[in-house]
């Protein structure tokens, strides 16, 4: 069950983002109901036309400047329709949330079709994680899910997967064991 809260966020924001905004998405850990502490709230935005995302992300800062957002909403990420984002997070596309506006075709298939691209995603964002080009290491939650969807050849995650997940969305203590290498990737 989606918040009233952040329903009634995406709606003000799409309307204040018209004509520009085609949609507003959620994305995120709200999007996986088995992650239980939640973080930011990743409000996604789609444009039709590249210039149109410029317009968004303007519009989106002068609405910061002059209301009073909740330091949780996030409305960083703004894209396109036609060019769907391919990153260690993309399996996220397949389990957002639409909140308001068109219904976006998500077509990257990490599963089949786009799964050997997949594995080179992650084998880069591992790299870049272990040396320190990637210092958020929450990002290994991301890696790690992406390496459940390939293991499992599937959305679907056991009770024991959802309990390491949350250990490494938390980074609770000894969360680090959980870390998978590229070679796992390559494996799969």
């Amino acid at each position: 069950m989606i918040r009233e809260d952040i329903i009634k966020m995406a709606e003000e924001m799409y309307k204040y983002l018209q004509p520009y905004c085609i949609a507003i998405y959620l994305g995120g850990s709200y999007c996986q109901d088995y992650i239980k502490n939640k973080g930011d709230v990743d409000f996604i935005c789609f444009a039709d036309k590249p210039v149109d995302m410029c317009h968004i992300r303007r519009l989106i800062y002068f609405y910061y400047k002059h209301h009073n957002v909740p330091d949780e909403y996030d409305f960083i990420q703004v894209r396109t329709k036609q060019k769907e984002e391919h990153a260690y997070g993309s399996y996220i596309n397949k389990e957002m949330i639409k909140l308001v506006g068109q219904d976006i075709p998500f077509e990257f298939d990490v599963r089949e079709k786009d799964r050997e691209e997949y594995k080179k995603i992650l084998i880069e964002t591992i790299n870049k994680l272990d040396f320190g080009k990637i210092r958020n290491q929450k990002r290994w939650y991301q890696v790690l899910r992406g390496y459940y969807i390939l293991k499992n050849n599937s959305y679907d995650l056991s009770e024991e997967e959802k309990d390491i997940l949350n250990k490494v969305h938390d980074q609770e203590e000894g969360w680090e064991q959980y870390k998978i290498s590229t070679n796992d990737i390559e494996k799969l």
